[in-house]
């Protein structure tokens, strides 16, 4: 069913049902893209900005020879969901995907007449598609289950860059998945044994009136989790 959506694909608006990216992109290749997930509250965007700062140093880790400018990108991302709102229900939250490759591998630059340059994609879709599944686990909680697959150290992979080079969750989900019970969540140790995080979110515990979190040299810098601590200070904890 044709949503009547628009993606923000390469500097023009297409279709969602259209929106495509090459076989022989690097993303496809080698998971080599950066990403961020952004959501809207009362539909206003929760820290857009620092979301595509952070995307922006994993591209500049990446090497990957952005030209568009931050406050380029961030005028594109409000664009996107101005021109998506319409097709929005009143009551919907705009859930933003941002994705940036390199493009192209180069050994395939003759299909593209030696003109390579990154892929930058803007979906915008309805919160609810993410999030609706997972009210009940306010009430119910889920059961975090560690399995046998480790996060990767930041030895290998700098964990400031949040790719989609995502293998090591897929096959935590599918592991944690298999385990007797309902609503398995994976939670990720390192090499050392020590907690991480899960395969899409940081991880805390509140004991005796104080937040405690894995410290960040292996886990991704979640904006959400910086956010967490900027409300322990004012609130004292």
């Amino acid at each position: 069913m044709k949503s009547g959506r628009q993606v923000y694909l390469n500097g023009v608006f297409v279709p969602e049902h259209e929106a495509k990216i090459s076989i022989f992109d690097s993303a496809l290749m080698f998971g080599d893209m950066v990403f961020e997930m952004t959501r809207s509250f009362n539909k206003k965007q929760f820290k857009l900005r620092e979301h595509i700062e952070r995307l922006y140093l994993g591209a500049k880790i990446l090497h990957i020879p952005l030209t568009m400018t931050i406050d380029e990108l961030e005028a594109a991302c409000m664009e996107t969901i101005a021109k998506n709102d319409e097709v929005f229900e009143n009551h919907d939250e705009h859930r933003l995907m941002i994705n940036i490759s390199r493009g192209p591998l180069g050994i395939y630059a003759p299909v593209f007449d030696n003109k390579l340059e990154p892929t930058i994609v803007i979906a915008d879709f309805p919160l609810k598609w993410t999030v609706a599944s997972m009210a009940p686990l306010y009430s119910n909680g889920i059961n975090a289950v560690i399995p046998s697959q480790r996060a990767i150290p930041a030895s290998l992979m700098d964990p400031k860059i949040k790719n989609r080079s995502r293998l090591f969750y897929q096959m935590a989900n599918i592991e944690v998945s298999k385990v007797k019970g309902e609503n398995n969540w994976a939670l990720l140790l390192d090499p050392d044994g020590f907690i991480t995080e899960g395969t899409g979110d940081n991880f805390f515990i509140i004991k005796n009136g104080e937040i405690i979190t894995p410290e960040g040299r292996n886990i991704l810098r979640g904006i959400s989790r910086d956010y967490i601590f900027e409300l322990a200070s004012q609130l004292n904890i």
